[in-house]
């Protein structure tokens, strides 16, 4: 049976709450072996031009970034969809327009991205490029929700623990802290279980640890070397990547995320990498490190400036340390 409640202007409705593996929105060249040769071949072929649209992206291109994505869009990519919608939204390589940016939006949602999903919820909700309809954000933010989003699981579960469903709002709140690694839901669920006793401080030997890999990292990265970079982070780690002037959050996995350094380091000439000393804290039985990474990237056309905001999520044993969450935040500083 449904049920319906009132949260703050928002009608939501929500069914029994299924445990599932968060949907990646970013599909992989790995995971391209499903369906024929010839679809793995189109497949493939999608994948690079959209990392390709990346790179050319965060160089600041972005004339030339709308119309990669324009022309991924018009071929069907969801991806390249969403991405196109970010770009009418922003104002970036084309006159901002909320209407594309709304249409293009819910064509990816419609084509099952769940970022997408929730972008079309906040158009309804807010009215932006539609007419502002509460019962159709709501129902756009439960199926963001449900297939993956953790963001729209989170929001939706504070919306409810707010509202005095705590048990169910607790629920979407774990899912999006477990399952999608969300910075604000695990803090949090943190803050619940920690409230009396403070938070476990991090020990001499999970300090060192986590240093000697972010180390590791930092050398392949200067090195550029991609295979180097996500070296430590886990096979099956959750990854989100936000572009500059927050462009969307895109959910990848390692192997992505790999092709994406390779994409960035295939479009510059000369490359500069260095990390501020990071934060470390404990949230849960992680050990997170908060970092700023700057970059400088020089081409054909001159140079970028540009500030990585990564928060990492470690398990450590013994010394050694691996990351099973990663989100990075990419901002332009000039």
């Amino acid at each position: 049976m449904t049920d319906v409640s009132q949260l703050s202007g928002y009608t939501v409705r929500h069914c029994p709450i299924s445990r599932f593996s968060a949907t990646i929105v970013l599909v992989t060249v790995g995971s391209l072996g499903w369906g024929s040769a010839s679809a793995n071949t189109s497949g493939s072929s999608e994948m690079i031009r959209v990392y390709e649209a990346y790179a050319v992206y965060k160089m600041g291109r972005f004339d030339e970034a709308f119309d990669m994505y324009k022309a991924l869009a018009e071929e069907g990519s969801p991806r390249g969809m969403l991405n196109l919608a970010h770009m009418y939204a922003q104002g970036e390589g084309v006159e901002q327009n909320p209407e594309q940016a709304y249409n293009w939006y819910r064509q990816s949602a419609e084509a099952g991205d769940a970022t997408a999903m929730l972008e079309t919820g906040e158009a309804y909700h807010d009215g932006r490029g539609v007419a502002a309809d509460s019962g159709k954000a709501d129902r756009w933010f439960l199926r963001a929700a449900e297939n993956g989003n953790s963001e729209a699981q989170w929001l939706l579960g504070k919306r409810l623990h707010a509202a005095g469903n705590e048990t169910e709002g607790l629920e979407w709140i774990r899912i999006a802290a477990q399952e999608g690694g969300q910075m604000d839901a695990r803090r949090f669920l943190s803050a619940l279980q920690e409230a009396d006793s403070g938070a476990e401080a991090v020990t001499e030997a999970q300090h060192d640890a986590l240093l000697a890999t972010l180390a590791q990292i930092d050398a392949a990265a200067q090195n550029r070397d991609p295979a180097g970079i996500v070296a430590p982070i886990q096979a099956d780690a959750r990854i989100r990547v936000r572009l500059p002037n927050g462009a969307g959050w895109n959910e990848m996995d390692r192997d992505a995320l790999k092709n994406l350094w390779q994409a960035t380091f295939d479009q510059v000439q000369g490359y500069a990498y260095s990390r501020s000393d990071p934060e470390l804290s404990r949230v849960g039985d992680a050990v997170v490190a908060q970092s700023r990474i700057h970059e400088k990237l020089t081409g054909a056309d001159g140079s970028r400036q540009l500030e990585i905001r990564e928060i990492a999520h470690f398990e450590i044993n013994g010394d050694h340390a691996e990351i099973h969450r990663l989100q990075l935040d990419i901002r332009r500083l000039d």
